[in-house]
């Protein structure tokens, strides 16, 4: 039981880890100043420091060890812990939350009656598709790759708190502690080594430190896309400095269940770009054989494809490029 000690199991998640520090990103410290950000944590080093040491990490193992990179958000853990019903927000009037909350119990109850898929995703794109029937094996398999992929790996946590409003809304408090939880039932360990935010992989990918992880680059994206998104695609890969883009497409919000074909892919490949929703787990652990850097890069490669997205998606869109408008996403 690797988080009983630490006094995860009395319901505050924001005493599930020893501490709960500043989250201020560099080249996003305009937007996202102290006082917007909190942040699970095992050590009390700042944020920078923790940001540093996890873009090291990955520029050390570029084209020299296997290094797969996974995040977890709402989406995920639904997918492993069942729906949860999101808390109260930041100053939200207690009639407002009663009044939100029975509208979702209600939408809850038509789903379960009526629908049997867990959908997921967002504007353009599907991340998400399996019937409520499929979770339960699922779950299992899921379990075992997130297990492998901590030992070799990162795992991108959203474990990170919005303290401040107005702003966008909490979403993923309410599973921080039944996913710690889950976690720990199936003996998948995170620690000071192999757990960092989910937001640094958005700070890496979009921020200052792309310049450093692209130049020059050889990078396979897996995906699904058609040709005009492929297209656009490789058009803001090109734009970043990436010297050759390959792809692997894969299916829409069933990634769960895809085997990939590295055998016509041209090697070596220095980073590899992984967009298959819940599912990316299954997709990078088939990566072993690249000896590099995988990321699951998500909402990412969406950005590459239409750069107006960055607007709309919080650490995606870089203090550089605001042109003086920092109010946070």
């Amino acid at each position: 039981m690797i988080f009983e000690s630490q006094g995860m199991f009395n319901g505050d998640y924001k005493k599930a880890l020893p501490y709960y520090n500043d989250f201020v990103v560099p080249g996003f410290a305009k937007a996202y100043p102290i006082g917007i950000f909190k942040c699970l944590s095992f050590s009390d080093r700042t944020t920078e420091q923790w940001f540093n040491t996890f873009v090291v990490k990955i520029k050390d193992s570029i084209g020299k060890t296997f290094l797969p990179i996974f995040r977890m958000s709402d989406g995920e853990y639904q997918f492993c812990v069942g729906y949860r019903y999101p808390r109260r927000q930041i100053d939200e009037p207690l009639w407002r939350f009663i009044i939100r909350t029975v509208w979702r119990l209600v939408n809850r109850f038509k789903a379960k009656v009526f629908t049997d898929r867990l959908v997921g995703g967002g504007a353009g794109y599907i991340s998400t598709n399996y019937t409520k029937s499929e979770l339960k094996s699922l779950r299992i398999t899921y379990a075992e790759q997130l297990k492998r992929i901590s030992n070799q790996g990162i795992m991108a946590l959203h474990f990170t708190d919005r303290i401040k409003a107005p702003c966008k809304k909490q979403f993923q408090q309410q599973y921080i502690t039944p996913m710690l939880k889950w976690l720990n039932e199936n003996n998948i360990v995170i620690n000071e080594k192999n757990y960092f935010p989910f937001y640094f992989v958005y700070a890496l990918l979009r921020g200052d430190c792309r310049r450093q992880l692209y130049e020059s680059r050889r990078i396979l994206v897996i995906t699904s896309y058609d040709q005009t998104k492929r297209e656009a695609i490789e058009r803001g890969l090109k734009s970043e400095g990436v010297a050759d883009v390959q792809f692997i497409p894969l299916s829409v919000g069933r990634s769960m269940y895809d085997t990939i074909d590295l055998f016509n892919i041209k090697k070596p490949i220095d980073i590899v770009l992984v967009g298959g929703g819940v599912g990316a787990s299954n997709i990078l652990c088939q990566l072993e054989s690249l000896n590099t850097v995988a990321i699951d890069a998500g909402y990412v490669i969406e950005c590459l494809a239409n750069p107006e997205l960055k607007k709309q998606r919080t650490f995606c869109w870089p203090d550089e490029e605001r042109q003086g408008n920092y109010d946070p996403i």
